[in-house]
């Protein structure tokens, strides 16, 4: 998410990867294997922040009123 501009989103673009279709394309496979690994890699993390924000919600975490989400989208 972008911070300057609340609820837009910044897009990048980090690895791309040609699916090889013949076999003398073989040596671009390396790069689809390192998608995959990236993507995984990538949802890890985002499960890892999941399982935070689930237990902030829930209240096993304290979290400040002043960080609260309503607040920040709120700009007080």
């Amino acid at each position: 998410m972008d911070c300057d501009n609340i609820g837009a989103y910044i897009h990048s673009e980090v690895r791309s990867a040609d699916i090889p279709l013949t076999f003398e394309d073989r040596t671009s496979a390396m790069y689809v294997f390192e998608l995959i690994v990236y993507l995984y890699t990538s949802l890890r993390e985002q499960e890892t922040i999941l399982e935070q924000i689930m237990k902030e919600s829930s209240g096993f975490i304290p979290v400040d009123d002043q960080d609260r989400g309503l607040c920040v989208l709120a700009g007080t």
